[in-house]
């Protein structure tokens, strides 16, 4: 093969490195342009329950029926000595989709634990259980890379009321720590 020789190397050898380099640059073109974050849709579990809707319960004043208009059903009422089921809220799995919340079966006695120290119980006391969960995944696609992330907030609350009065007498409330 006939060379032509100039300044700085051959035309052959110049041609080369404007071929790799060109190379390169579409590549990357290539990979950044099949990158993307895919959203998916936010499952939801239950009615938000939120610091403004919680700061309307007053403890010996709310009556019950102020307590369900407010919050609407809840998702579980514990009587003292019974077992409850609870149905876990829907989320999203990596890898997979949305999965449905299981039913747990639990002893209704670990809810008026949160209210033992402070109320002396009796059979007329009901423990109202609510939560709201948001579940929330993104997929970021990097040619064929995939890395999906998944999030769950949960607001818990339980409500101590007196069946025989029908007034709330206390409440505890854990909110998911919001960055």
């Amino acid at each position: 093969m006939l060379a032509i020789e100039f300044i700085g190397g051959t035309i052959a050898g110049k041609y080369r490195r404007h071929l790799y380099v060109s190379c390169i640059v579409l590549m990357t073109a290539v990979a950044l342009s099949v990158t993307a974050c895919v959203p998916a849709p936010s499952v939801i579990t239950g009615e938000s329950l939120g610091n403004e809707k919680v700061a309307l319960i007053e403890s010996g004043k709310t009556t019950r029926e102020e307590m369900l208009s407010i919050f609407g059903i809840p998702v579980a009422i514990a009587v003292y000595g019974e077992t409850v089921l609870i149905k876990q809220p829907a989320h999203w799995v990596p890898g997979t989709a949305i999965v449905p919340g299981d039913i747990q079966k639990l002893e209704s006695d670990s809810f008026f634990e949160l209210f033992s120290q402070k109320h002396k119980l009796g059979p007329e006391h009901r423990v109202y259980h609510y939560y709201y969960s948001i579940s929330t995944s993104m997929a970021t696609i990097i040619v064929l890379y995939i890395k999906e992330n998944s999030r769950v907030e949960i607001d818990k609350l339980w409500v101590l009321v007196n069946e025989r009065t029908g007034l709330v007498q206390d409440y505890f409330y854990k909110p998911f720590k919001r960055k």
